[in-house]
């Protein structure tokens, strides 16, 4: 990221957001760099390899692309059946809501 004031800084990040005239950085969860948006003269992305995305993912999904199993497939049933939402399934299972959705579409439909 290149500022204005020709300070530069690199950034290892999964994402960026514009909150209230500012550029937030995030890496995974957790903001790592903050700055106000006239501020910043450039952003430059450079594409991570398939390791860096599971890894980043994996910071806030634990399980992101770990195998199913016939127990876990079980249980996932289970806290559906027993009324958790989606969100909490993702955090129970430490994957992304749309991994539970489209797990228990696999389970329940085939």
């Amino acid at each position: 990221m290149e500022l204005h004031d020709g300070d530069a800084e690199d950034l290892r990040a999964t994402s960026l957001t514009f909150e209230d005239g500012q550029v937030v950085v995030w890496h995974g969860q957790t903001v790592v760099a903050r700055h106000a948006q006239d501020d910043v003269a450039a952003v430059k992305v450079i594409e991570p390899g398939q390791d860096d995305v599971i890894e980043a993912i994996r910071a806030s999904h634990a399980n992101a692309w770990a195998p199913w199993t016939d127990e876990l497939d079980e249980a996932l049933l289970e806290a559906a059946d027993s009324g958790r939402s989606i969100d909490q399934m993702a955090e129970i299972f430490g994957r992304k809501p749309n991994a539970i959705i489209q797990r228990l579409k696999k389970v329940r439909y085939g």
